[in-house]
């Protein structure tokens, strides 16, 4: 279930600004506040080109 806490902690991390990025090969996606929400109780994606585990960085 998702808090309103993590919505909060989110919302103040600026996840407009987020990516998620390969950390093998390089390769980026986009991250929007859905996505995230999404993914943070799913798990990281995974790269399409490596099937690595993708990191959530700053922009």
């Amino acid at each position: 279930m998702i808090r309103a806490s993590d919505i909060l902690q989110i919302a103040k991390t600026g996840l407009a600004r987020r990516i998620w990025k390969c950390p093998d090969c390089g390769e980026e996606i986009a991250c929007s506040f859905e996505a995230q929400m999404f993914e943070m109780y799913t798990g990281a994606p995974h790269c399409s080109q490596c099937e690595a585990l993708m990191l959530l960085v700053d922009n």
